[in-house]
């Protein structure tokens, strides 16, 4: 059997319990409580630690993907790892849990709402979104359905799809030929656009979420009104929303692992 070596034993507390180990849990547990996250301030204060300890566990746990640190609110908050372990324990992934840090991260970013979706089906099912003020539209609501081929959403995950299953899924009101030739230019883009989308008043951007196995798990997207959502800022958002999918097909990569 290993032996501990000097350091790891000083660092032992009474129960044999490692006490960088605790302390740093902690930090979690008390970043895990507020959903907005917490600055180094605060959660030093909370912890009951000096800062310079409270940074150092937190840089550690960063480098490991169990915290992240937001620069444009310099808050603190639960990384994908750390969330994709406790997804990992029930018998499917919790997409809204493992999603929230990022949507909350790309609405500000984008300053319209961000959402998430899952494949059920011809449709595609809102998980989650986050909104830049309680005000802001979005196309719909946590756990509604809507038909995944009238959505930009459900076009980024059909994009992924092989012909087999894309035929399977088409209603026969769906031109296939048109669609197809849609479906070339989102693999082509990075992401799809609604044009024009289910409300006029909206318009929506999504890109398709792969997990490490290749497999699409979701899509990521924002939606607004067409000025918020105009021509001239599609190539800054497609590029923001890219970010958010390859970041979240990630995590999924990290809840299989876990």
């Amino acid at each position: 059997m290993a032996h501990l070596d000097t350091t790891e034993r000083a660092s032992e507390g009474r129960g044999g319990c490692v006490q960088s180990l605790v302390r740093a849990l902690g930090l979690l547990d008390e970043i895990a409580e507020r959903e907005d996250g917490l600055t180094l301030t605060e959660v030093a204060a909370r912890a009951e630690l000096p800062r310079s300890t409270a940074h150092r566990l937190l840089t550690t746990m960063q480098s490991m993907s169990y915290v992240a640190f937001n620069t444009s609110t310099s808050r603190w908050m639960v990384g994908l790892r750390a969330i994709a372990v406790g997804a990992s324990a029930g018998p499917t992934r919790d997409v809204a849990r493992l999603a929230r840090p990022l949507l909350q991260a790309l609405a500000r970013g984008a300053q319209v709402t961000a959402f998430v979706v899952t494949p059920a089906g011809r449709e595609v099912h809102y998980v989650g979104h986050a909104q830049r003020t309680a005000g802001d539209p979005s196309l719909a609501c946590p756990g509604d359905r809507l038909d995944m081929h009238t959505t930009a959403a459900g076009k980024a995950i059909l994009s992924c799809w092989d012909e087999a299953d894309l035929c399977a899924s088409l209603p026969a009101s769906v031109e296939p030929q048109r669609l197809r030739h849609e479906l070339q230019v989102i693999r082509r883009r990075g992401y799809a656009v609604d044009d024009p989308g289910l409300d006029p008043a909206l318009r929506c951007l999504a890109a398709p979420v792969i997990d490490r196995r290749g497999r699409v798990r979701a899509a990521i997207g924002v939606c607004g009104s067409p000025l918020q959502v105009c021509d001239a800022r599609l190539p800054a958002l497609g590029a923001m929303v890219q970010v958010s999918a390859r970041r979240l097909g990630e995590g999924f990569g990290l809840a299989v692992a876990a």
